[in-house]
């Protein structure tokens, strides 16, 4: 294995911005991370089936906060682009009689 290469910037500012908005999913990762480095004697199965149910619950996660995000950006460009839009200006009731 290659040694760590340290944490970039970018990296923690987004583990954080994570905390921030999906604490669910931060907490998912951390409890992930400990237990990759907790010092208890398991039995490799057991470890094995714990990893994968915390990794199935981690892409629900994911996929739940993506989803999310889709479609509060679609929401909002929608919004966007009808305050863009100019209303046409309602016929007079005489204007439909002149033709």
């Amino acid at each position: 294995m290659d040694k760590a290469k340290g944490i970039k910037p970018d990296d923690m500012e987004l583990f954080l911005r994570t905390k921030e908005k999906n604490p669910i999913l931060y907490e998912r990762v951390l409890g992930l991370l400990g237990l990759v480095h907790e010092s208890v004697l398991r039995k490799a199965d057991d470890v094995e089936f714990e990893v994968i149910d915390r990794l199935r619950n981690m892409g629900n996660d994911a996929l739940t906060s993506w989803s999310s995000n889709q479609s509060a950006q679609a929401r909002d460009l929608s919004l966007e682009q009808q305050k863009n839009l100019r209303r046409g200006e309602k016929k007079s009731p005489l204007e439909d009689n002149v033709r």
